[in-house]
């Protein structure tokens, strides 16, 4: 041990911290187009926000059962509806998202007229 209680690599350089996240986390080599990076960001952000709504709602009324389906379904669609090596438009997949968002649409009213009849 040296001064202060780093210790001595003998000569040896410190990873940088950028170094350590990449060794950590190396970057994907599966190459995606940008179809394919704007669905897969959509995904996420739509899994994340329907999955906090559904559970939100969950507190306030017992019919959030489609809430949390469409938190599956549309997600799955902009995920599996991008598959494959370098797609330049959606595939039949997609039909989940607009399946997700009849029943967000339900599971939304059902928790509105049931919040309004209690």
């Amino acid at each position: 041990m040296s001064k202060g209680g780093v210790a001595d690599l003998g000569g040896a350089r410190q990873p940088t911290d950028a170094e350590l996240v990449d060794a950590t986390f190396p970057k994907s080599t599966v190459p995606t187009n940008e179809l394919q990076k704007s669905f897969f960001r959509a995904g996420h952000a739509h899994a994340g926000v329907l999955v906090i709504l559904g559970l939100v709602a969950s507190l306030y009324v017992d019919l959030t059962g489609l809430i949390l389906l469409a938190a599956i379904l549309m997600p799955a669609g902009f995920f599996l509806s991008v598959i494959g090596r370098d797609p330049r438009r959606p595939n039949g997949f997609s039909v989940l998202i607009w399946c997700g968002a009849a029943a967000l649409t339900v599971g939304v009213t059902g928790a509105g007229i049931g919040l309004l009849t209690v």
